[in-house]
């Protein structure tokens, strides 16, 4: 009987002791950036081909809807099908984080911004020097009356008759 021996050879990364670098979950490349875009575009010409052309549509609410969820399952097969399962589901988690974000961050600034554009023209230097005191609802913003204390000599003091309060 003949025995069959074979033998194998490492290759030289891992012959010098030296493993070859891992690529990490997050790290992002340009192609990465390029199957998220054409993940998108091919999201967005898919939900308008049955939005558009083979249904009456249901609204815009209804068609980003769609367009994201089959922007996800596009983005998620095309990305498990280069680089494997585990990071397919990596990629999917952070794209739904930062969306969420970004939905969270839009109405929040929108806000800031709001409240900064109106206030803007009532902050003036009277804003930080006068008092309000006397200033009705229907009144503008820039109303208000100059506090300054009477200043009366009274052993080096001011007297306390001359405090409003």
């Amino acid at each position: 009987m003949a025995t069959i021996t074979t033998t194998t050879t490492a290759p030289a990364a891992v012959a010098a002791g030296t493993p070859p670098p891992r690529r990490r979950p997050a790290e992002l490349t340009a192609v990465d950036y390029g199957t998220m875009a054409g993940s998108a575009v091919s999201a967005l010409a898919l939900t308008w081909l049955v939005f558009g052309v083979l249904t009456e549509g249901v609204g815009w609410l209804g068609f980003l809807l769609v367009a994201y969820v089959s922007f996800l399952a596009l983005f998620g097969l095309v990305t498990a099908d280069r680089v494997g399962p585990l990071v397919a589901k990596d990629r999917l988690a952070t794209v739904a984080i930062t969306t969420g974000a970004v939905l969270l961050l839009a109405p929040l600034l929108s806000l800031v911004g709001y409240v900064v554009l109106k206030g803007l023209p009532a902050l003036t230097l009277g804003f930080f020097t006068h008092d309000m005191r006397g200033v009705l609802p229907t009144m503008p913003a820039t109303s208000g009356m100059y506090w300054k204390p009477r200043v009366t000599r009274s052993w080096g003091a001011c007297s306390r008759s001359s405090w409003p309060w």
